[in-house]
């Protein structure tokens, strides 16, 4: 996803992008792994928006990013952004979240103050939103945020072995995660597909994302 994601930025910075890349609100992603990336392999790596359409409280689009090793697809994801504006009451909403895990958490995480700036030398996601309080207070945040695709991907990890090999995952964002914080880590491996979730240790009806694993 890091690899692509200079290349989302540049696409939806382009004048003849559909939607305003200034508050997009990132909703889902489906990332499929063909099969394992070493570091050795020499990538290609494409990005196309797709899939302009209607929502319930404005328009959405997908970034889909592929990455090719050996000429055949190793690895793809699709990101699901929102533009709010006009509301489309009748637009389809598409594949729905299960519910989050309930029970016990499997993991309590204290993510810092700095959590965003840390993510951002990385990813290069320097979204202002995610830096500082000074940053996020004019964009609409009390704080800075945690990237989404950070906690997508810290979950992931923290799955394990559920989580690798070729797989397909879907994450849904819900609320923001305001840095500092503690987030609760609760999983359900009983079915299929697996799911797991991340919801604040304060206030546990407070749902920051839910995923699927299968």
């Amino acid at each position: 996803h890091l690899l692509g994601f200079p290349l989302q930025a540049e696409l939806m910075s382009r004048p003849s992008f559909p939607l305003p890349l200034m508050g997009l609100v990132h909703l889902e992603n489906v990332i499929t792994v063909h099969h394992t990336l070493r570091t050795e392999d020499r990538l290609e790596v494409t990005v196309a928006a797709e899939d302009l359409r209607a929502h319930a409280k404005g328009q959405q689009v997908d970034l889909v990013t592929r990455v090719l090793c050996d000429s055949e697809v190793a690895w793809e994801g699709r990101s699901t952004y929102l533009a709010r504006g006009a509301a489309h009451p009748e637009a389809e909403r598409g594949e729905q979240p299960p519910a989050m895990p309930s029970g016990f958490p499997a993991a309590r995480w204290v993510l810092p103050s700095g959590l965003g700036r840390e993510y951002a030398a990385v990813s290069g996601d320097v979204n202002p939103i995610h830096l500082s309080a000074l940053t996020a207070k004019p964009m609409g945040f009390p704080q800075a945020i945690a990237h989404g695709m950070w906690s997508y991907a810290r979950v992931m990890a923290a799955l394990g072995r559920h989580a690798s090999g070729p797989v397909t995952s879907h994450v849904w964002f819900r609320k923001p995660i305001l840095l500092p914080s503690r987030v609760d880590l609760v999983v359900d491996t009983t079915g299929i597909p697996n799911v797991a979730g991340l919801r604040s240790a304060r206030r546990p009806d407070v749902e920051h994302l839910v995923l699927t694993v299968s």
